[in-house]
């Protein structure tokens, strides 16, 4: 009865008086023919009008309203469901937000531990090691940048004093700990190494520098150079290689 008024039906109203006044009719004239006043032929009328009205009204309204109740109920069953599992999924998120918090802080544990070795390599005197030492500073520097690398040994190396394998290269490595600047003979010897060791790349490294003619013949052979001022960034991972 309270619908738009696009949407709004009489039919139901229409059925009731008209259901009522065909059900109180035959009671005004049985009353009638049986002797009886206008007025109690009209009382019975509007008895049994009222009880086919109200019958009719409970079997057009009632069943609509038990359909109206089952969807409400299904409808507010759907929605606690709803929000359980909106409950739950959130309760999932919080945990995965824990979790990657946790695992984020881990990582940066690791990259801060990982930074401090770096950062206290860099604070040995390295500038002043030779030989053996140099060396083992840096495999302890190629280490610390997830390489792998291994010595060749202090006799028979060929030239090379270092493998260290870095991403997809593999690098024969000449480790020159010196005071004065090194020159083409280590660039020499790396190359023969990488050939010899079956590298695809060679590397001189020194705590001192280069000569001019060292740069030159490294440079039409592709050896990697890093003097005393790339070593800082060497430890600290921030040469491309």
């Amino acid at each position: 009865m309270r619908r738009p008024a696009e949407s709004f039906n009489l039919w139901p109203l229409g059925l009731i008086l008209v259901g009522g006044v065909l059900a109180g009719s035959p009671a005004f004239v049985f009353w009638k023919l049986a002797g009886g006043s206008y007025a109690i032929a009209f009382a019975a009328f509007l008895v049994s009008a009222g009880v086919a009205a109200s019958t009719l009204a409970w079997l057009l309204f009632t069943s609509r309203a038990r359909e109206l109740n089952e969807i409400i109920e299904h409808t507010a069953s759907r929605l606690r469901t709803a929000r359980e599992t909106g409950n739950r999924l959130q309760a999932e998120l919080a945990d995965v937000r824990r979790l990657l918090a946790t695992d984020t802080q881990a990582l940066d544990a690791i990259r801060q531990s990982l930074q401090f070795q770096r950062e206290t390599l860099l604070r040995e005197n390295w500038k002043a090691m030779r030989g053996l030492e140099w060396e083992d500073f840096l495999v302890r520097a190629f280490r610390l940048l997830g390489a792998a690398v291994q010595p060749t040994g202090t006799s028979g190396d060929q030239g090379v004093d270092l493998i260290a394998t870095i991403g997809p290269r593999c690098y024969a490595i000449q480790a020159k700990g010196y005071v004065s600047s090194v020159g083409n003979g280590a660039v020499q010897e790396a190359v023969a190494g990488m050939a010899h060791y079956r590298c695809n790349a060679c590397a001189v490294i020194t705590n001192s520098r280069f000569t001019a003619s060292a740069m030159a013949l490294a440079g039409s052979n592709r050896c990697r150079m890093i003097g005393e001022d790339e070593v800082p960034a060497l430890v600290l991972g921030q040469l491309a290689w």
